[in-house]
């Protein structure tokens, strides 16, 4: 399987209840879609020495 772009956002504060309760509600079979595009959605909490997404790589 080709990636040919892994974005990445922080998310905080107003707009994190609302992704979690999203992808909490989430099962094998929901389809995300951004921009018109098939996505897969990945969240995970920032680790201790992160707080940037260029921190990821």
């Amino acid at each position: 399987m080709e990636h040919t772009q892994r974005p990445c956002h922080v998310v905080d504060g107003a707009t994190l209840a609302p992704l979690l309760a999203e992808a909490g509600a989430a099962r094998g079979e929901t389809r995300w879609q951004a921009e018109g595009h098939r996505v897969r959605l990945v969240v995970r909490p920032l680790l201790p020495h992160e707080r940037t997404c260029a921190e990821l790589d």
